[in-house]
């Protein structure tokens, strides 16, 4: 199982998500920024913003 932090995802924060590949990690990740960003939480919504810019 690997394991890996949001702030290791691009996230803003120190939660840990493991899985039995990334792609199981990034779906845990993003449930979990989406579920903050809905509370209203700054930091992780600027997390998806800069995410967002990326090409």
């Amino acid at each position: 199982m690997k394991k890996a932090t949001c702030k290791d995802m691009r996230g803003a924060c120190d939660a840990e998500f493991a899985g039995e590949t990334p792609e199981e990690m990034g779906e845990k990740c993003k449930a979990h920024v989406m579920e903050l960003v809905q509370s209203g939480d700054e930091a992780h919504k600027a997390a998806i913003d800069s995410m967002m810019q990326m090409d």
